[in-house]
């Protein structure tokens, strides 16, 4: 479980990374989801950057093991308009599939 801190922890680490080419995000205990525009290689560099910056940070600051949070990182190309769309909605609809309605 993570505390208000740790999301904005990572939000901050995650806009520091991808600044403006983030499209839209979802922060829930087990997950993130983000949807940012650029290359597939730099954007995987720059999540696990990221992920990776907000871990150490966590670690230092509350002596905590290995956080529960998923560092690994996964691209995914989104072929065209559409698709990119629909990908946003996807992400924006997780808070209610996970029963946060």
């Amino acid at each position: 479980m993570f505390e208000d801190r740790d999301r904005y922890a990572v939000l901050d680490a995650l806009r520091a990374a991808l600044g403006r080419r983030i499209l839209a995000y979802c922060l829930l205990d087990e997950r993130l989801d983000v949807i940012a525009e650029g290359p597939e290689a730099e954007l995987r560099v720059c999540m696990d950057r990221a992920l990776r910056r907000y871990l150490r940070k966590r670690r230092r600051r509350a002596a905590h093991g290995e956080s529960g949070f998923p560092v690994r990182v996964e691209v995914v190309r989104v072929p065209d308009a559409l698709g990119l769309a629909l990908a946003i909605n996807e992400v924006h609809e997780l808070p209610l599939s996970y029963g946060w309605n």
